[in-house]
């Protein structure tokens, strides 16, 4: 859990550093700080469980190519 959060807050710090706010273009923005956030969770979740999120992808899409499959 540490792991995670601290992934968290850096990749939102980096993210929050060198952007502004995707709405005002403002540095600083509540807006745009929460987005870097969101940004920040996603980055952190990919690195925490990366090869289980590609598998999960991969298997979205063969079971969309593939309808009679669901069946």
């Amino acid at each position: 859990m540490f792991r995670l959060f601290t992934s968290w807050f850096g990749f939102t710090g980096l993210y929050a550093a060198f952007s502004v706010c995707p709405f005002c273009g403002q540095q600083g923005c509540p807006v745009g700080i929460a987005s870097a956030g969101t940004v920040g969770a996603f980055c952190a979740l990919c690195l925490q469980d990366w090869k289980r999120l590609f598998a999960y992808i991969k298997n979205r899409f063969i079971a969309l190519r593939n309808p009679k499959d669901k069946q």
